[in-house]
């Protein structure tokens, strides 16, 4: 063989084996990736865990990857809501202390995870405020619930009424129900044909996360009320759709909480009054268990403002002072005895917003300082622990979502506000002699179209509040001299 063909085989046939060498070094890399995929876009996360579990074991010297592939575990276990996370980022701590960012990223996880089981368990006053989403085209009051390990958001479609989640990781947004298909882009559609399909159009009235982030319960309701309601289930990674328990009595339907093991769902069923009933019922028959009536007007908020204790024989929940009234107050109902107890009485309204993850702690909204505050209480053997206590203050117009199981706080608020001003006028130099101040403290933020006596001695204007999920509009009334302003609600039925 010539020295030149010599040459060319000897070259031919290490660029062969440096090739095989090239793919043998990225087969962890492109695992790597598949896990990732497997994590942020399909969204199966026990399978990415399985992934980067095998990237550790496989390639034990490519370090760098192995170091990534047990921070990943921890974020998998962290949306999870398990406490393998902690135990994940020590271990990248432990073992890859040369890892010098994943260490970093591990330690950061820890301090946050730790102070917010800390914040939760103890309902200490630290109050820690990040945005995770914005302008996604979305009516805050379609959101319901977070998912357990804190990765989705369930929601109402506002375009067709289907059943939906929102990926906080990615911002995608994926439907669950087929309302779409049918009904199309419902904010394209005319006068008259948006008139004809709402009269046979069913919605997601409300949804609610199983303990295992992996099923959700929602209702599927009329939006006038006709045709009665079901209570459905249906799986995060396969939507199939069960209907557990069709209802012909009630027009609504509104799942609020599950039992801890899974197997019951209490739920909301409302006549087009807003009343009606609280009952639980059971998952794998759909048989049904009344719990409570509900005499006055009951409105469901995020799932949130009815919610059963870790005892699973009591209820939380907030109902109207009065039948027309905006303020609400908070109860504790034990139902093996149908004995209802006032935890929260005040004037102002004061409204739930959750439970912390140990169901130790009671966590309400309340104006009762002239801004809607954060507060909590805590609560156990069916009664409140101490006086409550406030937390954060300016909450502003807000929907709860409710807490995850690390112990983060998530709800929506709206970024407008509107207020009314009153300031002394001098007519004849046309302009003002003070300063524009608020004309009432009161649901700031919600009111608008003011309109002043001719004494100039009573004020009207309009309230519009989110209240149970949707706004209300109320015909406001201040006098000079008054206690306290006259309120009418307008749509009340």
């Amino acid at each position: 063989m010539s020295s030149k063909k010599t040459f060319i085989f000897v070259a031919f046939t290490a660029a062969i084996f440096m090739a095989f060498g090239f793919q043998n070094s990225s087969e962890h890399k492109v695992l790597f990736e598949k896990a990732k995929f497997t994590m942020e876009t399909k969204g199966n996360l026990k399978g990415a865990i399985k992934l980067f579990e095998e990237i550790i074991k496989k390639y034990p010297d490519e370090r760098e990857y192995a170091a990534k592939s047990q921070l990943y575990i921890g974020l998998c276990y962290e949306k999870l809501g398990l406490k393998e996370a902690q135990k994940a980022y020590q271990k990248v701590i432990d073992t890859y202390p040369e890892q010098t960012e994943e260490v970093k990223k591990a330690k950061e996880k820890l301090s946050v995870l730790s102070k917010a089981q800390t914040g939760a368990d103890k309902g200490d006053r630290q109050f820690r405020m990040r945005k995770l989403w914005e302008n996604l085209d979305m009516h805050m009051y379609n959101l319901s619930t977070v998912s357990p390990g804190g990765q989705y958001i369930a929601f109402t479609d506002k375009n067709g009424g289907d059943l939906a989640v929102l990926d906080l990781g990615t911002k995608k947004r994926r439907r669950l129900t087929d309302n779409f298909s049918i009904f199309g882009d419902f904010e394209k559609l005319s006068a008259k044909k948006k008139t004809t399909l709402l009269k046979k159009m069913k919605y997601a009235s409300g949804s609610i996360w199983a303990p295992d982030g992996q099923k959700i319960a929602y209702g599927w309701s009329g939006l006038i009320g006709g045709g009665g309601c079901d209570l459905c289930i249906i799986t995060l990674t396969k939507p199939e759709s069960r209907v557990l328990l069709h209802s012909e009595k009630f027009p609504f339907v509104y799942p609020l909480d599950w039992t801890s093991d899974g197997n019951h769902i209490l739920a909301a069923f409302l006549k087009s009054n807003m009343t009606g009933q609280l009952a639980l019922v059971k998952v794998a028959d759909g048989s049904i268990r009344v719990l409570k009536q509900l005499e006055k007007p009951f409105y469901p908020s995020s799932g949130n403002n009815a919610l059963l204790l870790p005892d699973e024989k009591h209820i939380v929940y907030d109902l109207p002072q009065e039948n027309e009234s905006s303020e609400r107050d908070i109860f504790l109902y034990y139902f093996e005895e149908g004995k209802d107890i006032k935890l929260v009485e005040h004037p102002a309204d004061d409204f739930i917003l959750d439970l912390s993850p140990n169901g130790k702690k009671l966590f309400f909204a309340s104006n009762r300082r002239g801004s809607l505050d954060f507060w909590t209480a805590g609560i156990e053997g069916g009664q409140l622990q101490g006086k409550p206590m406030f937390v954060h203050e300016q909450l502003g117009e807000i929907n709860p979502l409710g807490f995850d199981k690390s112990g983060s706080f998530y709800y929506s608020k709206n970024n407008w506000t509107r207020d009314i001003y009153t300031a002394t006028y001098n007519k004849e130099k046309a302009q003002l002699k003070t300063s524009p101040e608020k004309a009432t403290q009161k649901h700031e933020g919600s009111n608008l179209l003011p309109d002043l006596s001719s004494d100039g001695k009573s004020l009207a204007y309009m309230s519009s509040r989110l209240f149970g999920g949707k706004y209300v509009r109320f015909l406001c009334i201040l006098s000079e001299g008054a206690d306290k302003q006259k309120e009418f609600r307008l749509d009340f039925k």
